[in-house]
């Protein structure tokens, strides 16, 4: 489970499987990296209006009442709502472990283009804003799956959003490695090396070789 904690106290909860798989038992606090996570209830499907319930139609995603950290508050986390929040709707944060971006990112809005007549997405993406930490400059720019958004070596990969209409919320897979303009360029060297070698070797297959035999003509 991933936690993203933004300024404004709202937490995006992302959930995903573990290897291997750890059983969460109801009461029993499990060591999840720099957090403590104890599970007290847990809905099979779930639906969110203004606050987390059981979905009468079961079609909703599984949610988690937990405990999250040395506070001890209880949040419902869910992969389909978005956020995590207090048995009483309002959002609740929660933050073990915080990377500064230095820069800010709003989302302006969560677009979904679908297929004609049909209900399946082929597309969806996020139109953010981007500011300095300090807030001065803005920058309009646009998140998709295929196509991430690159700034300070960080890369923001859309991942998920609201999937009811009007879209609230999106979510985005974070990626960092700095070595990356490295590899582009020992890549670059490589190929320059090799297309070099292939010229040296084709200029010495046309050139004759120095002091061979002297044609004579009578």
């Amino acid at each position: 489970m991933l936690l993203l904690s933004h300024p404004d106290g709202r937490v995006e909860a992302y959930l995903d499987r573990v290897s291997p798989p750890r059983t969460l038992a109801p009461g029993s606090p499990v060591a999840l990296g720099a957090c403590t996570l104890t599970l007290l209830e847990f809905l099979p499907s779930s639906r969110e209006v203004e606050r987390v319930a059981p979905d009468p139609t079961n079609a909703g995603p599984p949610a988690f009442l937990v405990s999250i950290g040395a506070s001890g508050t209880p949040a419902w986390v869910s992969d389909g709502h978005g956020a995590a929040r207090a048995p009483d709707g309002t959002a609740v944060a929660v933050l073990t472990r915080e990377f500064p971006l230095g820069f800010a990112l709003t989302l302006d809005d969560a677009v979904a283009l679908y297929w004609p007549a049909s209900s399946i997405p082929r597309a969806y993406f996020s139109l953010v804003r981007l500011s300095g930490v300090d807030g001065d400059s803005v920058e309009r720019d646009r998140i998709e799956t295929n196509a991430p958004l690159l700034r300070n070596g960080y890369r923001l990969y859309q991942s998920g959003m609201d999937q009811n209409a009007p879209y609230r919320w999106s979510s985005f897979a974070v990626a960092y490695d700095p070595g990356v303009p490295f590899v582009a360029a020992g890549f670059y060297m490589l190929m320059a090396g090799l297309l070099w070698l292939t010229c040296v070797r084709f200029v010495a297959r046309r050139s004759p070789p120095a002091g061979g035999p002297a044609e004579v003509h009578g």
